[in-house]
């Protein structure tokens, strides 16, 4: 199969200039002179590597120069390699008995077929700048080698044993920490208490059931007013506390590259009519687009989310992943099931109907670091949009507000326990965690 050609380069390409004592250009970007960069943009970008000991390459894919499959197209084609957009047939692929994540973290596998073995190789994770310098000491080092994209690899390595991720997606839990998994539904003390409280229950409606009833009253009674009491003094803490004690923490994150990877995740389920609005909230979140990955998780057999997906341009980063259909059909399996492909810092889990701030990964960003490492997960404020819809709503909004915007953070001053909602939580380092077991 031939090179195949990648759509262009930015229109920031254009232009010329001379850089007065321009450094010499490095191997992996010295070869896009005729690729219409100009020089300028060539020594910005060899000089802003040095400085900050990343490839040049990098700095003009992070900054807008080029596409990212723009860039590997030309660099397979300079360094004699075949370029594809799409990796490995994964029915071709062998894979290990047991489904690893370190092998997502893989810069090459083997294709295998009948006709000939292929070597697929992600020249991301290899690292351009050095394909650029063994292809600069012997010129036939990739002639049999096919490029191509980090994610592309990942994802024909994951579907070749989709089958033991979302084995993994159900047992790893209760396999490794058993305590903190819901696979086990209740200890041997709560079943005794359980059955206690039920003979005990029995007995009272036997012997007295007004004696039984009225106790019962008065314990749902008494549980109501504890609510209605913390509620009040939440309320005079929220009118006599001063603000939030965090650290100021503002990142010195000034161009595309300073900023990490934030890995996005969202489980849809039977929800169509949300893509279209959730993939928009999603795409105008002010985070670098090379920074950002987004993955939309669907089952299955839900073809009507999944087409609905599937009809959109997704934007660059986003990418569908379909679930196989196992029990149990929840939102953490699937955002289990998801996870290996995540190569973020920073991981956020947003529900199909949420609209996030366009800021708010920034925010988030700020929050975990002025935090420090003691600090793993922020969850952002939960708001109902449609408030004024009916009775309903409003009780809905009015609730939402009380417990976003009053009790959590109250709590959160106090260094009380706090109650983690579903949706909007913002972690940190749960991908290292995951890479390491």
């Amino acid at each position: 199969m031939g090179h195949q050609r990648i759509p262009g380069h930015s229109d920031r390409t254009q232009g010329a200039g001379a850089w007065p004592g321009a450094p010499d250009l490095p191997d992996d970007i010295a070869f896009l002179t005729e690729a219409g960069i100009t020089r300028d943009a060539l020594c910005m970008a060899a000089i802003a590597a040095g400085e900050k000991g990343m490839a040049a390459s990098e700095i003009l894919i992070h900054r807008g120069f080029m596409m990212r499959e723009d860039y590997e197209w030309r660099l397979a084609k300079h360094v004699g390699a075949e370029y594809r957009r799409h990796g490995p047939d994964p029915d071709l692929i062998a894979t290990t008995a047991t489904a690893s994540t370190d092998e997502l973290r893989t810069v090459g596998v083997m294709e295998r077929s009948a006709r000939q073995n292929r070597l697929f190789v992600s020249p991301q994770a290899s690292g351009y700048a050095r394909i650029a310098a063994l292809a600069a000491k012997a010129p036939d080092t990739f002639a049999n080698v096919v490029f191509t994209g980090r994610a592309e690899l990942r994802h024909s390595l994951f579907l070749a044993d989709r089958q033991g991720y979302a084995r993994r997606a159900v047992e790893d839990l209760a396999q490794r920490l058993p305590d903190y998994s819901a696979n086990r539904r209740l200890s041997g003390g709560q079943i005794v208490a359980f059955v206690l409280a039920g003979l005990l229950t029995f007995g009272g409606l036997v012997l007295g059931a007004d004696i039984a009833f009225s106790t019962l009253a008065v314990l749902l009674t008494g549980f109501y007013f504890s609510i209605v009491v913390l509620r009040a003094v939440l309320i005079v803490l929220l009118d006599t506390a001063g603000p939030a004690t965090l650290p100021p923490f503002r990142p010195a994150a000034t161009e595309p590259e300073d900023f990490p990877v934030y890995s996005v995740l969202v489980a849809l389920k039977n929800e169509a009519g949300q893509v279209g609005a959730l993939v928009d909230a999603l795409d105008q979140l002010d985070w670098p687009k090379t920074r950002k990955e987004v993955f939309l998780v669907c089952e299955e057999d839900d073809p009507e989310t999944i087409l609905a997906i599937r009809s959109l341009d997704l934007p660059q980063g986003f990418e569908l992943v379909i679930c196989p259909p196992c029990e149990p059909r929840t939102k953490p399996k699937a955002l289990n099931f998801a996870l290996p492909l995540c190569s973020g810092r920073f991981t956020v889990i947003y529900d199909a109907e949420d609209r996030p701030h366009r800021l708010q990964l920034r925010e988030a960003w700020e929050k975990l670091e002025a935090g420090g490492d003691k600090l793993a997960c922020v969850q952002a404020p939960l708001l109902v949009h449609n408030r004024n819809q009916n009775w309903l709503t409003r009780l809905f909004a009015i609730e939402y507000r009380t417990q976003f915007l009053g009790t959590l953070p109250i709590l959160e001053r106090l260094g009380a326990p706090l109650s983690l909602g579903g949706t909007s939580n913002h972690f940190r380092g749960i991908m290292e965690q995951t890479h390491h077991i």
